[in-house]
C-alpha cells in the first residue's frame, strides 16, 4: 500500500500523474495519489481540472501559498497508508520500473527513509537561459550513488523519497521555514540527530523543471538568505558554504574577500548568465552573497 504525495505549484503535472497511475496499476499496488495545489496561478487551473478527473486522485488546495514545508506536512496528515512517497511536481518517471523499485523496498526492506535521487536531461538545453541550472543540476546537485551512501544526510533532497508515515508525522518539516531553501537539509539533519537512517538507492526521477539563469541566481540568493536565517536560529546543521565563510572570518579575511567579490561581481554574474557558465564562479557568487547578507544583518 502506497500513498503518493505531490506538492504542486505552477507546474503541469498531467504526464507525471498518468505515469504514476499506470505504473501503480501494472505493479498491482493498492495506492492513492494526493496532490496539494499551493495557490498556483490561474493559468494552471485548466491543467489541474483535467488531473482531478484522473482515477484515484485526491486534490487539495490552499487559498494562499503556505510553503513547501507546510505543504508536505499537510499531505502527510492526509495520507491513508503506511508507506509514503513524496515527489516534487516538476519531475517525470524515467522508465517503467520506478514504482517497482520502491515496491521492492516496501516488501523486503525494513526501511525508515529511502532516497531515490534525480537526474537532469542528458542533452544540454538549446536555450542559453537554461544552461546554468542544467549544468549545476547535472554535475553537482545529486552525486553518484557511491558518494551519496558515504554522506546520506548531506546529499538528501526532497525531490523523490519514500518514508514511513509514522516517521514523517513524528518528525514534520519545520513550518517556520516558509521561504525557499534548505528545508530539506534541516529535515535530514533532524533525522540524523535522532539516528533515523536514510537509505540511498539508484531510483531517480527525471528533473524537468529547469529555471532560467536569472531565476536560478535569484533562487540561489533566496536560499542563502534562508541559510543565514536558519543559522541565526541556531539550527545545528552546517553546509560547505558556511564552513568556508567561518574559515575566512577566523583568519580575519572577511572584509578583503568581500571587497574582491564586489570588484568582480559584474564579471561573475555575466559569466553565469552566459552559454558557458563556470561552476567555480557560481561558488564565488554564493560566497559573495552570503558575505553581503551577513554584513547587512550585522548592521541591525
Amino acid at each position: 500500500m502506497l500513498s503518493i504525495l505531490i506538492p504542486v505549484y505552477n507546474y503541469d503535472i498531467r504526464t507525471l500523474i498518468k505515469q504514476l497511475a499506470h505504473q501503480c496499476s501494472t505493479s498491482h499496488l493498492n495506492y492513492e495519489i494526493i496532490c496539494l495545489d499551493d495557490a498556483s496561478s490561474p493559468k494552471y487551473q485548466d491543467y489541474y481540472q483535467e488531473v482531478k478527473k484522473t482515477l484515484k486522485i485526491q486534490w487539495l488546495s490552499t487559498s494562499k501559498n503556505i510553503g513547501r514545508s507546510a505543504a508536505r506536512n499537510a499531505l502527510a496528515r492526509q495520507a491513508n497508508f503506511e508507506n509514503v512517497l513524496f515527489l516534487d511536481c516538476d519531475v517525470l518517471l524515467p522508465d517503467e520500473h520506478f514504482i517497482d523499485h520502491y515496491k521492492e523496498c516496501i516488501q523486503h526492506i525494513n526501511y525508515q527513509v529511502v532516497y531515490g535521487s534525480c537526474h537532469y536531461p542528458v542533452e544540454k538545453p538549446t536555450d542559453q537561459k537554461l544552461v546554468l541550472h542544467w549544468i549545476y543540476g547535472s554535475q553537482k546537485e545529486n552525486p553518484p550513488l557511491a558518494e551519496r551512501i558515504k554522506r546520506p544526510y548531506e546529499t538528501f533532497h526532497t525531490v523523490n523519497f519514500l518514508v514511513k508515515r509514522k516517521i514523517i508525522l513524528a518528525n514534520p518539516f519545520d513550518e517556520s521555514i516558509s521561504r525557499y531553501g534548505y528545508e530539506d537539509s534541516v529535515w535530514a539533519n533532524s533525522l540524523k540527530l535522532k539516528n533515523i537512517s536514510i537509505l540511498h538507492i539508484d531510483n531517480p526521477v527525471l528533473h524537468t523543471g529547469i529555471y532560467s539563469s536569472k531565476q536560478f541566481l535569484r533562487k540561489t540568493a533566496q536560499a542563502i538568505h534562508n541559510l543565514i536565517y536558519l543559522n541565526s536560529k541556531t539550527i545545528s546543521f552546517e553546509t560547505q558554504l558556511l564552513k568556508l565563510a567561518k574559515k575566512i572570518k577566523a583568519f580575519g579575511l572577511e572584509s578583503i574577500v568581500f571587497k574582491i567579490y564586489k570588484k568582480n561581481e559584474r564579471k561573475i554574474v555575466k559569466n553565469l548568465l552566459s552559454e558557458n557558465p563556470s561552476l567555480f564562479y557560481l561558488s564565488i557568487y554564493k560566497l559573495g552573497i552570503l558575505l553581503r547578507f551577513r554584513r547587512k544583518a550585522a548592521k541591525f
